[in-house]
């Protein structure tokens, strides 16, 4: 699993698989005892669940590659044909427990060696109430949905080696996925949509995560109007943008292969200042408290002043005494 755990109350969402793999599952826990609450199978070629689930009004958004976007109720799940809620789940699941292991206890008491105690995968496995899906077998969703008030905001790929999928960023209606407006972009959208205010904001790549590919790359920051889809303004970069920007005090802030971070206006694109790490830049910045955190492909945690662009400070994570964790940072810094 790459994909990021979203957290709302006691429930954890996330996908499973990754673009070698056929097919994924979107799974629901209970934070407090890992249990299982609802999973929803998604079989198929180009179909796993990268990018982390959006939670909204208790709806979670969710990209699937081939599958497309979809939406499925979080505290809705469908067990024997009929519609439960998470607490059912939970008392159905303990209920399950006890039984699984009053029999492991007898088969003990039958032949010991041969007794073999329960797993989670023994439990049940209702499926979640599913809502809508858009774009199955059309786009190719990796990114993040940014599911935000009464929309969603999709952004599909396309696979230059399968010849599938589309470059757009498609805003639908996140009650029933019925299209709002999109547009098609330049290059493919890995890192997914921000918004602030009405506008929204996407950033492209000619290479996705492919340390040894970085050569050569090509990137894009554009930005939208939140209510038409109409374009702002667009901005190339000399290297693949390919996390998604990180929106705050009137600036798009964006990272690069290039191992530079830079800070737009969200008015008009002006570039306000630029930054340079030293090495290639895969995840999104983090900003809170007028800081802007991010983390390099050698391992290095980069604090930079959100006005300036000046860098406050750097923590080597490979050679500080107190963490000796040598690594390449591919997710982003959470503050």
């Amino acid at each position: 699993s790459v994909s990021a755990p979203a957290v709302a109350g006691n429930l954890l969402v996330f996908g499973d698989g990754m673009h070698q793999d056929s097919g994924g599952i979107l799974h629901c826990l209970a934070a407090d005892s890992g249990r299982p609450v609802w999973q929803l199978p998604l079989p198929g070629d180009l179909i796993h669940l990268e990018g982390t689930p959006c939670i909204l009004d208790g709806k979670v958004f969710m990209g699937g590659g081939a599958a497309g976007a979809l939406a499925v109720e979080l505290d809705k799940a469908i067990l024997d044909g009929k519609e439960v809620t998470k607490d059912e789940v939970a008392k159905l699941q303990d209920e399950k427990w006890k039984q699984l292991l009053a029999k492991f206890e007898e088969a003990k008491k039958k032949d010991p060696d041969l007794a073999v105690p329960p797993t989670e995968d023994d439990l049940l496995k209702p499926a979640p109430k599913r809502l809508w899906t858009k774009g199955e077998k059309k786009w190719h969703v990796d990114a993040p949905i940014n599911a935000v008030g009464e929309q969603a905001f999709v952004c599909t790929s396309f696979l230059d080696k399968e010849k599938v999928g589309e470059r757009a960023i498609h805003c639908l209606s996140a009650a029933t996925g019925e299209p709002v407006w999109s547009q098609e972009l330049k290059l493919n959208p890995w890192g997914g949509a921000s918004v602030l205010g009405d506008t929204v904001v996407v950033t492209g790549s000619t290479v996705g995560l492919y340390y040894s590919e970085l050569k050569g790359s090509k990137g894009i920051v554009a930005a939208f109007d939140r209510a038409t889809g109409k374009p702002k303004w667009s901005k190339d970069i000399p290297a693949g943008g390919i996390a998604c920007a990180a929106l705050a005090d009137g600036l798009a802030v964006t990272t690069a292969s290039d191992g530079k971070v830079r800070a737009y206006s969200l008015t008009d694109g002006d570039r306000r200042w630029i930054y340079d790490a030293k090495s290639s830049l895969f995840a999104p910045v983090a900003i809170a408290g007028g800081v802007v955190y991010l983390g390099d492909l050698v391992g290095k945690i980069h604090a930079v002043d959100l006005k300036t662009g000046t860098g406050k400070w750097i923590l080597d994570l490979a050679t500080d005494p107190a963490v000796k964790a040598p690594g390449m940072v591919y997710g982003g810094v959470t503050v």
